[in-house]
């Protein structure tokens, strides 16, 4: 175990050595929110390394997927407005997403779609899609790798494009003080090209603004339980993640949840030069209800039917720059077979005796 978390943090040291200092941070109004705005359950959370095995988890720790063993399709969109306050319009974020278990890992792939007036002058992000590709394995039981590789081409004025990759770990640490079911996660985001168009809109610092989201971004979290139980489950989850390795910027959620079948989840998070500069980013929290619907049967997984599936809707809202709000709702659907098989455990009586 420690010698893959010691492999990960040579490959993080040496990106961070090799990442060109030349890189000037200034991204625009929403270019920190772009991983997390897509789907649902990122807004409720807030961006975050230890969101669990489903895709939307994976465009922010790549080894999100490792445990999983159902086939997973995720639809998502995301509104964004004033609600009618200023002149601002109507943006959308799109992501469709899939996850193909295999015997050796997990197989993941995910499009993501936004496009915004150029009146929202509170999210100047034009227009960008995003193609991305993720393969997670469970080295050992507790301890989960994945990376990933995506493209962007879109326009805002002129076109632009990035390509980069991702690497991701987490670490299952069982009960931990005060916490049961712990994990901590973290992973190297957009190491490569960030996206970019020309010309540039304005940053938060006031200068041309920088790739969105930012190239080679750390993030670091660690979730657990406060309360465990068979009715109710209280969890907490805490993120700092450093873009560009030039800012700071600090998310904690809270979700209660009733028996895995239903749950509400407050996030806020907030960044050092959002502050510092009086951007206008909100620190009013995101909400967002969730829940889970066990169905009797699933589509085919190869060539039979699935004995265990479930259909998980979603619904959000989270504060973004000004007047502006993001309202989100997406389903996922999990269908395939489990591995409910128990353990062997032979006993022999009388035990031998191996004493001396």
């Amino acid at each position: 175990m420690s010698f893959f978390k010691n492999k990960l943090f040579a490959i993080v040291g040496l990106l961070l050595a090799c990442s060109p200092a030349a890189f000037a941070y200034d991204p625009p109004k929403g270019g920190i929110f772009l991983p997390s705005i897509y789907s649902p359950w990122s807004l409720a959370t807030s961006a975050t390394v230890t969101g669990g095995d489903s895709p939307w988890a994976s465009l922010m720790n790549p080894s999100a997927l490792a445990g999983t063993e159902l086939y997973q399709i995720e639809v998502d969109y995301t509104g964004i407005t004033d609600f009618g306050t200023g002149t601002q319009g109507w943006g959308s974020a799109a992501s469709i997403a899939f996850a193909s278990p295999v015997p050796y890992g997990v197989w993941g792939t995910s499009l993501q779609f936004l496009t915004v007036p150029s009146t929202m002058t509170s999210m100047p992000l034009g227009t960008v899609g995003t193609f991305n590709a993720s393969f997670a394995k469970d080295l050992l039981p507790n301890l989960h790798l994945g990376t990933a590789l995506h493209v962007s081409l879109g326009s805002n004025g002129n076109s632009g494009w990035g390509l980069g990759f991702d690497v991701g770990l987490t670490h299952f640490l069982g009960d931990l003080g005060a916490f049961k079911d712990a994990r901590w996660g973290i992973a190297l985001l957009n190491a490569g090209k960030g996206y970019e168009t020309s010309p540039l809109p304005s940053g938060i610092l006031g200068g041309s603004a920088s790739a969105y989201p930012s190239a080679f971004t750390l993030g670091l979290g660690i979730r657990g339980y406060l309360i465990q139980s068979y009715n109710w489950n209280l969890d907490t989850a805490l993120d700092l993640w450093t873009p560009g390795f030039e800012d700071l910027n600090g998310s904690v959620s809270i979700g209660l949840d009733y028996r895995h079948l239903a749950s509400l989840r407050v996030g806020w998070s907030a960044g050092y030069q959002d502050i510092n500069a009086n951007s206008g980013r909100s620190l009013i929290p995101s909400v967002g209800l969730s829940g889970t619907i066990p169905l009797d049967k699933g589509p085919a997984a190869q060539g039979r039917q699935s004995p265990d599936a479930s259909l998980s809707p979603s619904v959000a809202v989270a504060p973004l720059y000004d007047s502006l709000y993001a309202t989100s709702a997406g389903v996922n659907l999990k269908y395939g077979v489990e591995d409910k098989t128990p353990p062997v455990i032979n006993v022999k009586l009388p035990v031998p005796f191996r004493g001396i």
